[in-house]
């Protein structure tokens, strides 16, 4: 269909591409033309790679509705989104939101095993169907699993988001034989690959594994031997590797510690808790180590970028880095924010709920088709 605009289709690109989302959005209805255009593979892409930043944030809490946090504005609006689970209320009470892959988020009720991929700027969400039985299961055609850890990504060569989950399946005689199992966006269904025995997994960052490097990666520790390692799994080959963790002395404890992906590398952020007496007095510390591995897979060039040190007695809790922010919710209510390489400090008395997490908030086009199973 020939176009309908005054302007060429290259102008009228980028015209559109310095608009925000919902502006964009508002355009498909001006033609059939617009709206293609819009939607094409070409423009989503393009509008990605220019990697807008902003300000705001979104708040995952640990009940409640979601709410967007402006960093520069200094307040904290709800987020008006329809829950992806048709049978809940309009909020989020009892879900939990990760970290975005180009503007689309994971959703998990944790308590009823059931996942959801959303996109806040389109309002679009896909909801997933359970993990399909095995042949010759029972009758119920959903595989009795035990599932711990989760996983969402991007391959970028089959241009397929994919949803990775790790269980154990509660019938196998193998002890702790684990398994992945891959939900394909692309192609709207699921396949398991085998994974291997024996390996026990930490708990951490709420069992979600970290997007970086084209692989999800988790903190899980051997039943062979002492401490833990990263389990990276690589969303194009869908194979898995350890990664070591950085080489300290036996005086550096690792007794809290969260994967986080910094400016498009692994990181790590080390949680210490140390009593200490001063003039008679018991007075918590607390210090929180950020460390960057500058180049993936490669142990030796593990560094620590900076180190947080609270000494006022009330300590604090890691909620997440965003845009070269490092956030924790202090022990008084209040949240603070220390910029990792200027190291100046922002405070904000404005959280007035439990929040579990504080994540990047991604504008993107990606679209996400709905499905109901």
């Amino acid at each position: 269909m020939a176009s309908t605009s005054i302007f060429p289709d290259e102008i009228m690109t980028e015209i559109l591409l310095k608009l925000p989302v919902k502006s964009i959005l508002r355009c498909k209805t001006l033609s059939k033309h617009h709206n293609s255009l819009i939607h094409s593979q070409f423009f989503i892409r393009r509008h990605l790679s220019l990697g807008r930043l902003n300000d705001k944030s979104i708040v995952s809490p640990i009940q409640g509705s979601v709410h967007l946090f402006d960093r520069r504005g200094g307040h904290i609006e709800v987020l008006q989104v329809q829950s992806p689970f048709a049978d809940e209320s309009s909020n989020y009470h009892g879900h939990v939101v990760y970290d975005p892959v180009e503007g689309l988020y994971l959703v998990i009720e944790p308590m009823k095993d059931r996942f959801a991929v959303w996109n806040p700027s389109t309002r679009e969400h896909l909801l997933l169907p359970p993990v399909p039985s095995e042949e010759n299961s029972s009758d119920t055609g959903i595989r009795d699993l035990q599932c711990f850890a989760y996983g969402f990504g991007y391959d970028d060569i089959t241009n397929d988001y994919k949803f990775v989950l790790i269980s154990e399946d509660v019938d196998v005689v193998a002890p702790n034989a684990k398994s992945f199992n891959i939900f394909s966006v692309s192609k709207g269904e699921w396949r398991s690959i085998e994974g291997w025995s024996g390996v026990v997994p930490l708990h951490i960052n709420f069992g979600i594994g970290v997007f970086v490097h084209g692989a999800c990666h988790w903190e899980y520790a051997s039943s062979g031997r002492p401490g833990f390692t990263i389990l990276a799994f690589d969303m194009l080959t869908e194979s898995h590797r350890f990664i070591a963790l950085p080489t300290v002395g036996d005086e550096y404890v690792w007794s809290d510690a969260f994967i986080v992906s910094f400016n498009g590398c692994l990181g790590l952020v080390n949680e210490q808790i140390e009593n200490r007496v001063e003039n008679n007095m018991t007075v918590l510390f607390s210090s929180f180590d950020v460390w960057v591995m500058a180049e993936y897979g490669v142990t030796e060039s593990w560094k620590i970028l900076h180190r947080i040190l609270l000494s006022d007695g009330i300590g604090g809790r890691y909620l997440g880095i965003v845009r070269g922010r490092f956030y924790i919710r202090k022990g008084d209510g209040c949240m603070v924010s220390y910029d990792l390489y200027s190291k100046d400090e922002e405070r904000y008395d404005i959280l007035d709920t439990e929040v579990r997490s504080l994540l990047p908030y991604e504008e993107s086009l990606v679209r996400i088709i709905k499905s109901v199973y």
